[in-house]
Parts: structure tokens; sequence; C-alpha cells
């Protein structure tokens, strides 16, 4: 111990010319407010503020000169020997120095701080200025940091010279085992830079594996190269090549074990969507890992249990298609640049019949797309990208037609009429109304309209179809039919608020199903059979009104108190419905229960509580061309339970079968 102490003075006593440099910048400070150019500055603040860069400036300096020299130079001037000439170990040699030039870093950084503190300890307002910019950089994790810079660049100083001063080709064995660690880490952190807590974790577990390896490498370097300078440099690159290898792949093992998440792993389910007739799902919500939480997706094959990831959502949410018989998957991933922030937008897909497939990219834009649609067939892909309407054929990547479809773009959904055809609704602005149909009344365009056009695929060419002028208050609550060749459309005119049927191609109106007081919410859908059912709110109650195809009122009825939201249709002629409580004081809800409408008879029977079809749990988020799956069919008989499984029920029966159960 006592020669490890009269190392450490003798490092400090030998660089005490530092102390002297450091109390003349410590004036520094004070002179700056009287420099020509700082008169706009406020001293109180600028003196600690120069202060701290100063002291962390000249701390950053000495690490790396110190570092460079302070065994290097004995190793090369060959003085190095005197220290294994007394009775000391090679460990004493090393921590001596190593701490003695660390003490040195951290008192010169003291010394051109403390001038400028005390000052702020004076009364006045000036001091309590000057005082505030040193706690605000004292509360954040600046002295770590700070301490942790000065270790890194030492280790790093130190490693550097000794091997330059060596000249021997091992050099190069860090040198490339640098580089390989670089781009395995790069790779590995792109997927954790928006992710927060894991970002930061995994970068302090780089830093820490990397000060290890580089103060491992010093302290073996002294232990067994002593003052054999070319031996000493053999080692240190040799322990510091199998560090950064490690340090790297303890990095990318991180990652990989942050992002390699499955179905089980997700915190909730957020949502949920059966791929048309098939049997696969789609599944989205948190994940918590690693000391942080983000958003993750899947696709979970329900009689399998086969999944496939399908990455982030975009804030938590997805643009996601499937073809109508649930062969085929399409998704968009929105990823920025690490570098530069730009933000790419990827079209991915899958082959869900396949037993093997696995997920792959097909389309990489840098435009914003705003929605996708699938064609029936699967091997063709429309989206909107800005204010245009692309095309796509799947199996080559080539446009196969593109259209701009307006100035600006609010409301937007696509679908394929058919493989040459894909209809396209927008809301217009009353400017674009008025030329488009230059005849409609101002009255009834004052919100704009809903504009449907269509793109011929062979043709190259676009036409518009029809407008549906929005009223006095705008359109809402908009349903179309599972074509999408009929429409209802909710129009606030006035004090009325209107349901009406349109036809889903020209937008032509063909009949007012309702009409209700405008403070009043109605909501309609359309069946798979043709049906139409509106949900209309009267003073006292709730009333399902059941119409034919053609709008004949079949039957009214009574729904329970409370939210009510249609969900989907479960079986022919079974209707879901989720009620949501509320306490009426202070409007905090309560509870989430789920009934079953029997269209025919009219009775309604209580499903559960908090359980919701699977088909309604993603309404306007996903599913853009809507390819739910019809009534009865697997997809319709899953039901999401307390957000923490996956269900199927049997109504006739009862019975319940577990499909997923999340164990975060």
């Amino acid at each position: 111990m006592k020669g490890l102490t009269q190392l450490i003075l003798r490092e400090v006593g030998t660089r005490r010319r530092v102390f002297l440099l450091a109390a003349l910048i410590a004036l520094l400070p004070f002179l700056l407010p009287y420099l020509p150019g700082m008169k706009p500055y406020d001293p109180a603040t600028l003196r600690p503020t120069s202060a701290l860069a100063l002291a962390a400036g000249f701390s950053v300096a000495l690490s790396l000169i110190l570092g460079g020299t302070v065994i290097g130079r004995d190793l090369s001037e060959r003085r190095f020997g005197f220290y294994f000439s007394r009775p000391l170990s090679g460990l004493t040699v090393w921590a001596g120095k190593m701490t003695g030039t660390l003490i040195l870093i951290i008192a010169v950084a003291l010394i051109v701080l403390i001038p400028a503190f005390l000052v702020t300890l004076l009364p006045g307002a000036d001091a309590v200025r000057g005082r505030t910019v040193f706690m605000e950089v004292f509360k954040m994790p600046s002295v770590g940091l700070f301490l942790f810079s000065v270790f890194l660049l030492l280790g790093l100083a130190h490693a550097v010279s000794i091997l330059a001063r060596a000249q021997s080709a091992w050099i190069m064995a860090p040198i490339a085992a640098g580089v390989a660690a670089a781009s395995v880490v790069w790779h590995s952190a792109i997927p954790l830079i928006t992710l927060g807590g894991a970002y930061v974790i995994s970068s302090l577990l780089l830093m820490s594996g990397l000060l290890v390896s580089l103060f491992l490498a010093g302290l073996l370097q002294v232990l067994l190269g002593r003052a054999d300078l070319k031996r000493g440099a053999r080692v240190l690159a040799l322990v510091l090549t199998g560090g950064l290898l490690i340090s790297s792949s303890i990095h990318a093992g991180y990652s990989s074990w942050i992002m390699a998440t499955e179905p089980q792993d997700l915190a909730y389910i957020n949502g949920a969507m059966a791929g048309g007739e098939g049997s696969w799902v789609y599944l989205t919500g948190p994940v918590e890992r690693g000391g942080t939480k983000y958003h993750q997706s899947f696709l979970f094959e329900t009689t399998s249990g086969r999944w496939l990831r399908t990455g982030k959502p975009w804030h938590g949410s997805s643009s996601v298609d499937f073809t109508p018989d649930g062969r085929r998957a399409i998704w968009i991933l929105h990823e920025s640049d690490p570098l530069g922030g730009n933000l790419t937008n990827q079209i991915w897909t899958v082959d869900l019949e396949e037993p093997d497939s696995q997920p792959e990219q097909v389309l990489e834009l840098d435009e914003w797309i705003r929605t996708v649609a699938l064609s029936a067939t699967g091997n063709r892909l429309a989206l909107v990208t800005g204010n245009d309407l692309q095309v796509y054929d799947l199996d080559s990547g080539r446009l196969l037609a593109a259209a701009r479809t307006c100035q600006e773009l609010r409301y937007h959904r696509i679908i394929f009429s058919n493989p040459d055809l894909v209809r396209f609704y927008r809301t217009a602005t009353r400017g674009e109304v008025a030329k488009l149909d230059p005849g409609l009344p101002e009255e009834q365009t004052a919100h704009g309209a809903l504009v449907i056009a269509e793109l011929d695929v062979a043709q190259g060419e676009f036409h518009h179809l029809g407008i549906i002028p929005s009223g006095a208050y705008g359109l809402y609550g908009v349903s179309w039919s599972r074509d999408a060749e009929r429409m209802t459309i909710q129009v606030r005119d006035g004090d009325t608020s209107s349901i009406y049927l349109h036809n889903g191609r020209t937008g032509e109106r063909i009949m007012q199903l309702g009409q209700r007081d405008r403070s009043r919410s109605d909501s309609a859908h359309l069946l798979f059979d043709g049906r139409i059912v509106t949900l209309q709110e009267l003073e006292d109650s709730t009333n399902l009104i059941l119409y034919s195809s053609e709008g004949t009122e079949i039957r009214t009825i009574r729904i329970a108190d409370g939210l009510r939201e249609i969900e989907g249709e479960v079986a022919p002629g079974l209707l879901a419905l989720r009620i949501i409580s509320f306490l009426r004081e202070s409007g905090i809800r309560v509870q989430s229960e789920c009934y079953l409408v029997d269209l025919d008879t009219g009775l309604c029977r209580q499903l559960g509580r908090d359980i919701l079809p699977v088909m309604g749990s993603l309404r306007g988020v996903a599913g853009i061309s809507g390819a739910w799956p019809s009534p009865g069919s697997p997809g319709s008989g899953l039901y999401i339970e307390d957000h923490s499984s996956l269900v199927r029920l049997d109504l006739a029966t009862g019975e319940r079968s577990v499909v997923l159960e999340l164990h975060p």
C-alpha cells in the first residue's frame, strides 16, 4: 500500500505545473464579460457556463495527453524498468500511475470550477442566477458522464500510444476488430434507437464493455509485457481485440433479446383482426422488456399456433390488409433513418398458405404511405402516397398505374372493384367541389363533400363517379357493405341528424333510414346478407332498428342503457354489441359488456364483461379494404378476453377454448 501511495504522489508531483495552468484558466470566466462582443451576455450566467466548458475541455485534453504519456513515454525511453527494480508488482505500478493521473485530471477540473462556484455563494440576484446554472448541470447525470468520459479517453489514449510507439503489425488486430464491432453495433442499435430505455441500457453496456476492455488491456500489458514495449503492445492488442468483439456481441445479444418477442410476450392485446376467411389473425399490443416499452405486431395462426413477427407499428397502429380468402397479408412499416431522420415506407407481404413462408419486403418508398389495399387475388397492390393513388404488381414490383387524386387529402379509402378497377373515396374541400360540380348549392357543401373516383388500371385513366354533399355540419359515420356497392352516411344538418343509404359506386342517394335530434348519436351497419341495422339514441333508451336490403323497416329492438358500439356480425343474423357504462357524475368508465342480439327474434343476451369480438377490435385502425370474415367463419368466432387472451367461442354450445394466452 505504501508503494502505491508513493507512486500516486510521484505521478501528481511530477506534473504539478498543471495546477498553475488550471489556476490561470480559472481566471478566464471572470475576464470573459469584459471582452469585445460579450456585452449582450449576462455575466452572472456567462461565468459559470464558461467555467464548466473550460473545466470539461481542459480535462478532456489532459486525459488524451496524459493517457498517451503516462506509461508509453517511459516505455519508449526505456525508463519503465526502473519501477520493476523496486519491490513493486505490475498491478501496483499500473494502478499507481493510472490513479495518480485520474486524481490529477479531476483536481484540475475542480480548480477551474471552484472560483466561479464560490462567487455564486455570495448574496445578490447575480449569484442566484449563477448558482442556478450549476444546479441545473449537476441535476443531470453530467458528473457521471464526465468521469466516464475521462476514464474512457484516458484508456483509449494509452492504448493508441502503446500500439503506435511499438510500431507493430499487431495494431491491425484491434483496428479490424473495431471495424467489425462498429458494424455489429450499428446494425443492432438501429432497432433500439426509438425505444428510449433499451437504447440507453444498450449504450451503457457497450461503453462499459469498451472501458473494461481498455483498462484490462492496459493492466495485462504491464503485467505480462513489463518493460518490453513490443511484447506489451502484442498483449494489449490481443486483449483489446477480444474485448471489442465480446462487447459488441453482448450489445447485439441484448438488442436481439429486446426485439425477439413472441405473441405471448405482449403486455396486453391492443387490437386484433381476423384475416378474411382464413385462420390467421393480426395482433398488436405493447411489449415491456429490458427497461423499455414499445408496440409490436404479429400474424398468428389460430389452429397451429404458428406466428410471424410483422414489426413495430407506427405510434402503436398499423395499416394491414388481407385478401378476402385470407391467403395473403400485406402491411406497412415506417422506418426512420437514424442519421438523417428521413422516413422510409416499406411494404411487406407474406403468403400465408405456404408452411415455411416468411415476410418479404416488396416495395420501399420515400413518401408517406397513407393506406393500402390488396386485390382479391393478392397480386396487385393499391396505395395512396401524398396525394397520389398508385397501383403495383406485387410479383414484379412494377408500377401499373398512377393518378393525382387532389391537392389536399383528408379522408380516404381505396378498394379493388376488380383487378383492373380501383375505387377511391376522399373528402374534398368546398372549393374543389365547386370545380367538380358547379351546380351544387353552396349550403350543401359548406363542409365539402365525399368524392368517389375510379382508376382504370388497364387504361391508366382516372374518372370521378359521384359526389355526396356534406350538408351544413359535415358527414359522419360512413359505413360500407362488404363489396362496397352500398354505403350508409350520417349527415348533420341544422338541428337534425339523418342516416342515408347511398350507392357505393356513384354516390347516388337511395333512401333515408332515419332522422333524429342532432344532439342524439346515431350509427349504421351493413350486414353480410345486405340487411341494414341502425342504432338510434333516444332520450330514455336506445333502439336497434333492422332494415331489409331495400330499406324497409323490419324490427325495432330495445338495447340496454350505456354507450353502445356495433362490433360486427359474429354469426348469420347475430350481431355483437359493446355497451360501456360510465359513472354519471364523473364520466369515469365502469365496465364494458358484450351483448349478442338475435336480429331474427329480437332477443338480446349478455356474452360477458371485457370481452370483444376480434372483428371489431381494430375498426378504423387496420383492415383498410374491409376483408372482414364472413359470419360463422373461423375468424368470426374469435374474441379478445380481458385484453389478455384470445379465445374461440362456440355460440351454439357455449364451449370456450383458449387460442392464445399472454404471459408478459
